[in-house]
């Protein structure tokens, strides 16, 4: 018998037997379970729900049936109150236990829609199956249909299935965009060419997809790899936000959730006063972030190390007539230092770093510069806490820290900070 006292960053419920901390899956704070051990490590243990004892009045049943074996959603069968409340605890608990600091938290901002969000999404292929990685493995779980995705999405995921079957020792992942009207379709492969080509432009065309490319890649660390060839219509699509066009390529970084990304940007533009001011927006993508700023800023430097985002930003840069942007391509770590030696502190600092947070570099760079305001967006409460703890030992202080529920159903939460040096 074990009483989940907490969720970690995982979605999984957090209890202790005998003095040792097990992580439970399904579970809720709150709630006392029987738990079966899995396995055992060094400092916890993993077990498997048997039977709830004591059930919490936040349960509910998951409508996707796929829920516990797909390793997408895990708190899906919490209602989505305590979805947020979860999402606010699991920030709250790693500025405090990794970053040891002690701040007041906004409460989360909640998002319009809890399905049917995803404007992007990766789906891994393997011995003729598509679908989503089983939770803790490589074993593929096939499905027809992910709720959270748009259904332009599914779409193409259900209308691809016969060429996966037939090609799929020559695919790893199938990766479909969709941007208002318009949807991408991207076939990745670890081959040095793709022979089916016709075939999928043939399986493909009457979904009135509008993008089709070909990706290489050989690294498994990551889905997309740097060589794209477009097969059939536009090799980019079209994409608004914040009253900017942008036209997107097959490797563009962009949020996944249309409207939650507009609040998570007003919220991150309202936190400090740009007006005539200089701002450095690190990590730039294709510019989402810098095009909004430039609105109010005197000029923005964007920093992304992916050509093909440069070269987006670059484009949208002049689609939406925007003179005081500059965007340049390169490390953040190595181009920050060159570009802060030169500025005021006037200049304000915008950070949208991976979920590997920031390089030491990069912190040590912005502390021997005169920038005293910046904004950090995070994906990963963990490495977000983190870095705040880094940048407290420079003198960094956190005056706003605004959790944003981006990935409903998900343990995943973006968060906005501002810090004043």
């Amino acid at each position: 018998m074990i009483k989940i006292s907490d969720v970690n960053s995982s979605g999984k419920g957090v209890g202790r037997q005998n003095g040792m901390v097990v992580f439970v899956p399904e579970t809720i704070s709150g709630e006392t379970v029987e738990a079966e051990i899995i396995s055992n490590q060094k400092n916890y243990k993993n077990a498997r729900l048997v039977n709830i004892l004591e059930k919490s009045p936040h349960r509910r049943s998951p409508f996707c049936p796929h829920f516990g074996t797909c390793g997408g959603c895990t708190l899906m069968h919490m209602d989505y109150s305590e979805q947020l409340r979860t999402k606010e605890n699991i920030v709250k608990n790693a500025i405090s236990r990794i970053g040891k600091i002690d701040c007041k938290i906004n409460p989360i901002i909640a998002s319009e829609n809890e399905t049917g969000y995803r404007n992007k999404a990766s789906f891994p292929v393997k011995n003729g199956k598509i679908g989503y990685y089983e939770q803790g493995s490589h074993n593929i779980v096939e499905i027809k249909r992910c709720p959270l995705v748009k259904e332009e999405i599914n779409k193409v995921l259900l209308g691809i299935k016969p060429f996966i079957k037939q090609y799929s020792s020559d695919i790893c992942h199938l990766v479909v965009r969709s941007a208002g009207s318009h949807t991408m379709a991207t076939i990745v492969t670890d081959k040095k060419k793709f022979d089916h080509k016709d075939a999928l432009i043939e399986i493909l065309s009457p979904l009135k997809i509008n993008s089709i490319n070909i990706n290489f890649n050989n690294s498994p660390k990551r889905i997309l790899g740097d060589k794209t060839i477009n097969i059939y219509g536009s090799p980019t699509i079209p994409y608004s936000i914040l009253g900017n066009i942008f036209n997107v390529s097959p490797t563009a970084f962009l949020q996944v959730n249309d409207t939650q990304t507009e609040k998570l940007y007003i919220t991150a533009l309202s936190l400090v006063n740009l007006n005539n001011k200089s701002v450095i927006d690190t990590y730039c993508g294709i510019g989402t972030i810098s095009l909004a700023l430039s609105k109010k800023a005197k000029e923005v430097i964007g920093i992304e190390l992916n050509p093909a985002a440069i070269d987006n930003a670059k484009s949208a840069a002049l689609l939406n007539k925007t003179r005081n942007v500059q965007f340049l391509c390169g490390k953040c770590e190595t181009l920050i230092p060159q570009i802060l030696r030169n500025k005021s502190k006037d200049t304000v600092l915008f950070a949208d770093p991976p979920r590997a947070g920031m390089e030491n570099s990069f912190i040590e760079a912005v502390a021997l510069s005169k920038i005293e305001k910046m904004v950090y967006i995070s994906c990963d409460p963990a490495s977000l806490a983190r870095d705040m703890r880094r940048l407290s030992n420079h003198g960094f202080t956190p005056l706003s820290i605004t959790p944003v529920d981006m990935f409903p159903n998900t343990s995943h939460v973006e968060t906005v900070v501002m810090l004043e040096k």
